[in-house]
């Protein structure tokens, strides 16, 4: 036990105050990783939505096994598509993306068509239309903003007033 009045006890309460800051800054890069994954792939499906839809022909298909390690949803596969489609002036073109879908379906197969977007301006940068990438992208950002809300929530209710409140408050 510290003795009243003496450094060390004067020394406590900012030791305390410290810590809380750093905790905050702690849950708030733990929560801005998922928070920007999800923020970067909701850029990338606008920028691309704006664009021109096209139909590609499947040339290969590959599962993305690594990712599929650090996938929060278990019952889905991610499969990297390699594709190749023509441009509104007939220019062939070659992509790649990634499309994610429920382990109990057949995967795409080569010879297979999907639907990708290009923008008219750099056609040999295409996206791969996946219909869940937008919600993966809001569960990323939900999560990540739990984390630093959830975080906050519990330092900021666990923090302790420096001084007592006068009487009568």
């Amino acid at each position: 036990m510290v003795p009243a009045g003496s450094a060390a006890h004067a020394a406590a309460p900012r030791a305390r105050l410290k810590t809380v800051p750093a905790s905050i800054l702690a849950f708030a890069i733990v929560g801005a990783v998922p928070f920007t994954i999800g923020a970067f792939a909701v850029a990338k499906r606008l920028a691309y939505d704006s664009g021109i839809a096209a139909q590609a022909k499947v040339l290969e298909v590959e599962r993305a096994w690594l990712r599929d390690l650090v996938y929060p949803v278990p019952r889905r596969a991610i499969y990297r598509v390699a594709y190749e489609f023509r441009t509104a002036a007939g220019v062939p073109m070659r992509g790649e993306g990634t499309y994610v879908q429920s382990r109990a379906l057949v995967p795409f197969a080569a010879g297979d068509t999907v639907r990708i977007h290009y923008l008219p301006e750099d056609p040999a940068s295409s996206y791969l239309e996946d219909r869940h990438t937008g919600f993966d992208a809001l569960l990323a950002i939900g999560a990540g903003l739990l984390v630093w809300g959830g975080g906050t929530a519990y330092l900021w209710k666990r923090r302790k007033p420096a001084t007592a409140p006068p009487p009568g408050w």
